[in-house]
């Protein structure tokens, strides 16, 4: 049955008859319409190394005289993202929390924040066997895949994003996270700031931006000016202020415009991997609509009783 014969009695195609074709799979000139299935999750593993475990020697000396400079080299082992950004401003709650997600690996918050916050250099240890074992979890991961840019602030939401982040801004920063990547509240409340924070979301939703300069220079640099400046003029961080609040702001939104598309690094729906994460300047080919197969019920035969052309 062909797409022009099975057509309801207003003229228009049920959405059930469409059958999705891969493009890979779809005969040329033969492309069948249909919303993206979500991608599948990544497959259950394991740390490559245990809690306590010495495993590579260097790694392990690393982990300990230099817990940060490693965060920062295990993190770009795991997403492609700037060294200095992940070691001046992410912790290792946070960066055992991201390494579980991405990797799905089992375990829960609470693990994270007591084994970051007892022995930070064995978590460190930990997480850096892993990324040097896994790599990146999909194979589009990386800055070359932030593409995306942020969406406008609607002005209906503004105000209400202002205010949130005005008067809680950690709260804003926790929930953004949580409704980006399913961040516990908590753990993003507490244990990010919004430099490492606006740094993960944009490598969540694939986002256009400078990791060195937009999320790490730019806020110390205003942050530090503000704090010269006002040991002169007090009344002067009622002007940088609204810098950091539109940060934060943006964040907020994208989170609510975009939704949560699964743990961290996984692609949204419709996002297949290699698939739309090519450069957009690589033309795409538009779909031709033509008679296709179809699968699918044939209509209700009340369907008819409520056109008023058929009945007319």
């Amino acid at each position: 049955m062909s797409k022009e014969e099975y057509r309801s009695m207003d003229g228009s195609v049920p959405a059930a008859a469409v059958v999705a074709m891969p493009a890979p799979y779809a005969p040329q000139g033969h492309v069948a319409y249909a919303p993206a299935a979500p991608p599948s999750p990544p497959p259950q593993r394991q740390f490559a190394q245990s809690f306590f475990g010495i495993g590579d020697i260097g790694n392990c000396l690393y982990s300990c005289f230099c817990p940060s400079c490693a965060m920062g080299t295990a993190r770009h082992q795991l997403d492609g993202s700037d060294f200095c950004v992940t070691c001046f401003n992410i912790n290792p709650v946070l960066l055992r929390w991201a390494t579980r997600s991405a990797y799905n690996i089992p375990g829960n918050e609470w693990e994270d924040c007591l084994a970051g916050t007892c022995c930070p250099c064995c978590t460190v240890n930990q997480v850096l066997h892993t990324t040097k074992l896994y790599g990146r979890p999909h194979a589009a991961v990386g800055p070359e895949h932030n593409y995306h840019m942020y969406h406008a602030i609607d002005d209906s939401d503004c105000l209400a994003h202002c205010l949130y982040a005005t008067f809680c801004l950690p709260c804003a920063i926790g929930s953004s996270l949580q409704q980006s990547m399913d961040m516990p509240f908590l753990l993003g409340c507490c244990c990010a700031n919004f430099c490492i924070a606006r740094n993960l979301q944009r490598y969540h939703y694939r986002l256009k931006g400078d990791d060195c300069l937009e999320d790490c220079v730019a806020p110390y640099g205003v942050f530090a000016l503000t704090y010269c400046v006002s040991a002169f003029v007090p009344c002067f961080a009622c002007c940088t202020l609204p810098y950091f609040i539109s940060m934060v702001m943006l964040m907020t939104n994208e989170a609510q415009r975009r939704g949560k598309t699964g743990p961290y690094l996984t692609p949204a729906p419709g996002q297949h991997l290699g698939a739309v994460y090519a450069a957009p300047s690589q033309p795409q080919q538009q779909p031709v609509y033509v008679a296709a197969t179809v699968i699918a019920e044939p209509p209700s035969p009340y369907a008819t009783a409520y056109n008023p052309a058929h009945t007319a």
